[in-house]
């Protein structure tokens, strides 16, 4: 018997330290958590088709993809500071607790993957 599809797809913003992040997510079940690269957002990625097809069965994995603060569609400070890696990184945690996502598997291209090292 087919399972019933229990796919989320959203794309949406949630205030994460003091600001809004971009992202949308599918699937269901455990969490992973994509970042794009420095030059990129989600909207780039999807033009070049970097991820091409998730890989992953809709009702096992929740997939989550984010803009970066200060890239795509989320909007970031002034402050270099707030660009730094362990920022980033806090960022990301913050994200998969706004989202209710306890653990997670974190990947990226380039600074994204900078990102979930550091996360």
């Amino acid at each position: 018997m087919p399972q019933e599809d229990q796919t989320i797809d959203t794309a949406t913003r949630v205030d994460v330290r003091g600001g809004p992040l971009a992202y949308e997510e599918v699937g269901a079940g455990r969490g992973f958590l994509w970042g794009h690269g420095l030059t990129a957002n989600r909207a780039e990625e999807d033009t070049t088709g970097l991820l091409g097809a998730w890989p992953f069965p809709v009702d096992e994995v929740r997939r989550v993809r984010y803009d970066a603060r200060g890239h795509g569609a989320s909007p970031g400070p002034a402050d270099p500071c707030a660009y730094r890696w362990d920022e980033l990184a806090r960022d990301q945690l913050a994200l998969a607790d706004a989202l209710g996502i306890e653990t997670y598997v974190a990947a990226g291209a380039s600074m994204g993957c900078a990102t979930a090292l550091h996360a």
